[in-house]
């Protein structure tokens, strides 16, 4: 995949910073709606999913976003997939979510713990962390220069 490519996907990581409850090592096959209670909930207080979310070819919902295949976008599927297990395991620390756009579609999916397809969920610091480690390379390899760094993010997507 070149950098280009690279640079028009745009990932949204979700984070938890709580410790303890594991992850169900199982997978759902519905996607997670919260229930009526779970909707006047605190993000703290929702369950935890029983099982893992994943899809590689998100349904259309009433919500405006459209919606993709991600076996058309790369050839990277199984490594995705794995990173997803990887995430629900607790390999890389308490993740809730997982969603992969490319050019203005979603392409994939997936929910741990307390994330849930219709509730918001906020966004920590793994969002500017990955954003940083781009436009590094971005510079790295010429794409962009240290005079960019002045502009707002969204010039380069």
């Amino acid at each position: 995949m070149s950098l280009k490519s690279k640079l028009s996907i745009t990932l949204f990581v979700s984070l938890s910073t709580l410790s303890g409850n594991s992850v169900s090592s199982e997978l759902n096959d519905k996607l997670p709606r919260a229930t009526k209670a779970e909707q006047t909930m605190s993000f703290w207080d929702l369950p935890y999913l029983d099982g893992a979310y994943i899809s590689t070819r998100p349904e259309k919902k009433s919500d405006g976003i459209e919606v993709g295949d991600l076996s058309l976008v790369t050839k990277n599927k199984h490594e995705i997939i794995q990173l997803s297990n990887e995430i629900q395991s607790g390999k890389y620390g308490l993740y809730d979510s997982l969603l992969i756009s490319h050019k203005n579609k979603l392409i994939y999916e997936s929910y741990y713990r307390r994330s849930r397809v219709d509730l918001p969920t906020g966004q920590a610091s793994a969002t500017k962390t990955l954003t940083s480690l781009i436009v590094g390379i971005a510079i790295e390899q010429g794409h962009l220069t240290l005079d960019d760094l002045h502009k707002p993010i969204i010039n380069f997507f």
